[in-house]
């Protein structure tokens, strides 16, 4: 039987789709057409057309019976990075439908493909025949959703399984399509589609844990927000991904499995990385436990690890751990702790026989290693990476039943490669979007100083530190918690315990505390004092300073950064004690609502082998007028990326001898080589910290705007690429923008050996005037040139 529903009748009964928690990543109203949504599928009258505020498909009666969808533009799910359990929203209808009573067609009702089809899902039971003429659909994008009154759940379109939280997490990563049902029934019918929005997930995963036979499991207890937070359409987000991979141990001299004696023995640069982590505030991180040659970890165990110079990331991330081990036992899974001692997620829960890698497409062809994911949020990331480095722990609660006692690898850094209870830690990888932060950091060489009885009044004064940071007012608007990072020489630990952060005010005043640092609990190991560091170059007694990190909550934050100057007050609360210390560098980052940015990837020499030496020359047109300083963030290919060595002559025996450190000896006839060198002053002017780094020029070869990738990268995989980023002063855009509207630098590449490869370079800030904007990746080529 014929059922015929016009559009009139249709207008009447259509009600927005409700509001969810979370900023809006991408929307869609069709007020001014399509917008790009394409139609697939065969046997329609034309492509979609626009009606008012939707969009429509008739079918033609020979195809009636036919499934088909709309296909979103990939510029409408740009910020996938954000959708793990956010949702899909939008609302479908008919001017008219024919059922031929046979009810609806088997299908999925909403399609993410991925790059990899192996991960593309898809989802039944959002459509039901209940008689409406139109639906609204709330699409949860996590693995555990099931629609209302249904029990049907996100299934892999191939493997024809329920996804695992890793296997949505790499659909989304690698999201390349997104379809939404328009064909329901076996008769012709007419679809409309309307108010199709993408919005954030804001869901706190919490681990829980359950009997299970006896046993006590993990189980994830999804917790609403707090209060629900206005939509606020967001455009600072990115289509790039990057995975930066952490697959051995970084032993500082080379990019090796394996980690020597004579590596670790103190030297030269043993003790400048040991040095020079002390005195950014952290704990020295060299030689860990990861990789192809990793030794065993007898369970229960917490193990620290950290990804070193890593550039600001405020986007949410995915941390992918592969590992082989005793874990065939369900009650046997791994947390992953924050720095902060949150727990971010477990891995390898239940039944873990579908995380088997495919052993072919890794190098660890003699194992069995096994794959899991966690999704950090947007927040989390913008704090853990305010300090450059991203630190967590891997915790196993309970000794292995010893499940697999066939469990046994030759891969391995250990008197027996036994793994019957023990656990190898192979790889991490962290893959995340680098869409442009806020990022601004002060340095001061003044000391800060509590007094005691010393005020006007004779009253006791806290140790008090003004810091600001200037921004662009209301285009500046965060989309996410903030954070600062703050390190200091002060003992303020174990004297005050914590200092709190607080808004200061035009006229004096302070707001209540916005968060904590230099808590006490972090810094269990951490000891005051200095540490006899001998070789590195500098004073062999080297004071030990303190990092810390707190978050600033978005709310505070957008009514603070709209004055157009941050301004805060680091505090403690005692006043009884005489505390004095620098306070340096203090950063503060946070994710942009809406930005300028770029991302360069298709140029003629990216993704090309460059010389060594060499130049690379951009000119980058339609520039927005910058309202804070840019960020530049580059991701490159760098054999053998090496910043430091122990040669007598300052550099890799693969680099020339043109720039050697003074003194150094001629390995030929041990003739000093200043003399015999002339060049090498010059040389040293032109790259003062050697060859292991990369400069950013302004213009043609023009002034220095920055310098990247200084810093030990040998943790990082070498068929892989590292990243790095500088922040470029907003006055220094903002004239050349204003004069020819386009932006200039050139990439210096040092002298070498090996490949030198740039993946990608992503420029990005918060506008003067507007509320920002997204330009288009595939713009033509800009002016360019490199030898």
């Amino acid at each position: 039987t014929m059922q015929a529903v016009w559009a009139l009748m249709a207008l009447a009964v259509l009600p927005c789709v409700a509001a969810l928690p979370g900023d809006i990543i991408g929307s869609n109203d069709f007020s001014m057409g399509p917008d790009g949504w394409l139609q697939e599928g065969t046997g329609m009258t034309s492509a979609p057309q626009q009606e008012g505020d939707r969009i429509f498909v008739t079918e033609l009666p020979a195809r009636a019976g036919d499934s088909w969808y709309f296909r979103a533009p990939k510029r409408f799910f740009h910020g996938s990075d954000s959708l793990y359990s956010g949702f899909l929203s939008y609302e479908v209808g008919h001017f008219e439908f024919d059922s031929q009573q046979k009810g609806v067609v088997n299908a999925y009702d909403v399609v993410l493909e991925a790059r990899n089809p192996a991960f593309s899902l898809g989802l039944t039971g959002v459509f039901s025949d209940d008689g409406s003429t139109t639906h609204m659909a709330n699409v949860r994008m996590d693995e555990m959703f099931s629609p209302p009154g249904s029990t049907a759940r996100w299934q892999l379109v191939k493997a024809k399984r329920n996804p695992r939280q890793s296997d949505f997490l790499q659909c989304l990563q690698n999201l390349v399509g997104l379809k939404i049902r328009g064909g329901y029934f076996h008769g012709v019918e007419s679809t409309f589609l309307r108010n199709v929005k993408l919005t954030e997930g804001i869901q706190d995963k919490t681990p829980q844990t359950k009997l299970v036979d006896g046993v006590e499991q993990p189980m994830l207890t999804e917790k609403p927000a707090a209060a629900p937070r206005p939509y606020v359409e967001r455009t600072c987000t990115s289509t790039d991904r990057v995975s930066i991979i952490f697959d051995r141990p970084g032993c500082g001299v080379h990019r090796g499995q394996t980690c020597s004696t004579a590596d670790l023995t103190p030297s030269r640069v043993t003790d400048l990385l040991k040095a020079t982590d002390l005195r950014s505030g952290h704990k020295p991180v060299i030689a860990q436990n990861v990789g192809l040659k990793a030794a065993p970890v007898q369970t229960p165990f917490s193990e620290l690890f950290t990804f070193k110079y890593v550039p600001p990331i405020c986007s949410a991330a995915t941390l992918e751990l592969t590992v082989n081990g005793d874990l065939a036992f369900e009650g046997d899974y791994l947390e992953i702790i924050g720095e902060d001692g949150a727990v971010l997620g477990s891995l390898f829960q239940g039944n873990i026989s579908q995380l088997l890698v495919d052993v072919r497409s890794t190098q660890w062809s003699m194992v069995k290693p096994f794959y899991d994911a966690i999704s950090i949020s947007a927040a989390r990331m913008t704090k853990y990476t305010a300090d450059r480095r991203f630190s967590f722990s891997v915790r196993a609660n309970r000794r292995s039943s010893g499940s697999d006692p066939e469990v046994s690898t030759m891969w391995c850094n250990a008197a027996s490669c036994d793994l019957n209870g023990k656990i190898i830690f192979r790889q991490f990888k962290l893959v995340y979007s680098p869409a442009p932060c806020f990022v601004s950091r002060t340095t001061s060489d003044a000391t800060s100083t509590s007094t005691t009885g010393r005020s006007t009044n004779d009253v006791n004064m806290p140790l008090a530190v003004d810091v600001s940071f200037p921004t662009s007012g209301a285009t500046s608007a965060p989309a996410d918690d903030g954070a600062i990072a703050v390190v200091t020489d002060a003992n303020v630990v174990n004297t005050f315990g914590h200092m709190n952060v607080h808004r200061k005010n035009s006229n004096g005043s302070l707001s209540d505390a916005w968060g904590r640092v230099f808590e006490r609990g972090q810094f269990q190991d951490q000891i005051a004092g200095t540490v006899k560091v001998p070789n590195w170059g500098g004073d062999a007694d080297v004071k030990t300073h303190f990092s810390s990190a707190a978050s600033l909550p978005r709310s505070a934050l957008t009514d603070a950064v709209a004055t157009g100057s941050l301004n805060l007050q680091l505090r403690t609360d005692d006043t009884s004690l005489l505390v004095s210390g620098k306070f340096s560098p203090v950063t503060v980052q946070f994710p942009l609502v809406g930005c300028f940015q770029r991302t360069l990837r298709t140029h003629e020499f990216l993704n090309t082998h460059l010389f060594r030496p060499s130049s690379a020359y951009f000119s980058e047109t339609n520039m927005a007028l910058p309202g804070t300083d840019l960020l530049f963030t580059m991701h490159v290919e760098w054999q053998d990326a090496i910043r430091y060595t122990n040669n007598p002559g300052g550099n890799l025996d693969s680099q020339p001898l043109m720039r050697a450190d003074s003194g150094a000896m001629s390995s030929s006839n041990g003739a000093l080589l200043w003399p015999n060198y002339p060049d090498t002053v010059e040389e040293h002017k032109k790259w003062p910290h050697g060859y292991g780094y990369v400069q950013v020029r302004g213009g043609r070869d023009g002034q220095l705007l920055g310098e990247l990738f200084l810093g030990d990268y040998t943790q990082y995989s070498s068929i892989s690429y590292i990243s790095d980023s500088v922040t470029i002063p907003k006055s220094i855009v903002e004239a050349e923008v204003k004069q020819s509207g386009s932006f200039t630098f050139t990439i210096w590449v040092p002298p070498g050996e090996g490949v030198f490869n740039i993946r990608s370079i992503n420029l990005g800030y918060a506008t003067a005037t507007t509320a920002g904007q997204v330009t288009d990746e595939t713009k033509p080529l800009p002016v360019h040139s490199h030898g």
